[in-house]
């Protein structure tokens, strides 16, 4: 029991932190779009996480519980709009 709820801590206190890093990484990402034409991907563990990055960096988001067809959509703007360099 006290090993489940050291986990469940563990992860509370990652998702806190990953939700902190936000502004950090939006800005770091928003400088590297500005200087390139190359295209990148962003993995986050949490969705919430993701989707805040997503949302300020203006990006398309992919999370596991999408409908296929969201997930097609994101994948084609990424691939195919030429602003649309983060995934």
């Amino acid at each position: 029991a006290m090993a489940a709820e050291t986990l469940v801590q563990r992860t509370a206190l990652r998702q806190l932190v990953g939700v902190a890093k936000v502004p950090a990484a939006a800005a770091w990402l928003e400088d590297f779009l500005d200087s390139t034409t190359e295209k990148i991907l962003v993995f986050a563990w949490h969705r919430d996480v993701a989707g805040a990055l997503a949302e300020k960096v203006g990006a398309p988001l992919m999370i596991g519980n999408m409908r296929p067809a969201q997930l097609e959509a994101a994948k084609e703007a990424f691939q195919n709009a030429r602003r649309c360099g983060c995934l």
